[in-house]
């Protein structure tokens, strides 16, 4: 693994190829992935203004992420989420991501993940229930903004103890803002 890491002679995408891509990635991002692991396997390298990898087995995750972590270094676009988000978990390095890594670890006990199937449960049954009514009426129900919701309400509960979803203004705004930034809703009508 590390040997191919070191080098770039892993299987992908680069130069033109990957900027002819761009119209796949942003019509459907996740199964331009998928088709790309299917294609290339379980490491893809991606070759354009930078190097960088897609690694999708298990094994090579843990090895970059735990217990080689320290070789693997986060390139310069993370710099610039952490000046929107904060040097947070996501975007941090080295000693600061393991005391943030070791405070966040508690949240992902196997118990308290296991406590986390009943909110998701409670919520899509609260969800189905919201949405019975409008079905019986022929209703369309705007996909993306229920999953945003249903997402909102199962994070919120989880690690707020505090339902997101909720419908107010500046949760509506974020519900509306994501949904607009999407060319075509995605709408359900039973």
């Amino acid at each position: 693994m590390e040997a191919i890491l070191k080098h770039t002679s892993a299987p992908g995408v680069s130069g033109l190829a990957l900027f002819r891509m761009m119209p796949e990635f942003k019509r459907d991002t996740l199964q331009t992935f998928v088709n790309l692991a299917d294609r290339y396997g379980d490491l893809v390298c991606f070759r354009g203004l930078w190097t960088s990898f897609m690694l999708t087995d298990a094994q090579h995750v843990e090895y970059v992420l735990q217990t080689n972590s320290r070789n693997y270094r986060k390139g310069k676009n993370y710099k610039e989420v952490a000046a929107a988000t904060g040097n947070g978990l996501f975007v941090s390095e080295g000693d600061v991501w393991l005391r943030q890594r070791r405070l966040a670890q508690p949240a992902f006990h196997r118990q308290k993940i296991a406590s986390f199937a009943k909110i998701m449960t409670d919520s899509c049954e609260a969800m189905l229930e919201r949405w019975q009514p409008l079905a019986e009426r022929g209703v369309s129900v705007e996909v993306d903004a229920e999953m945003l919701r249903l997402t909102l309400g199962i994070v919120g509960k989880a690690l707020f103890s505090r339902d997101l979803s909720v419908r107010s203004r500046p949760r509506e705004s974020i519900v509306r803002g994501y949904s607009q930034t999407h060319d075509k809703p995605h709408y359900v009508r039973r």
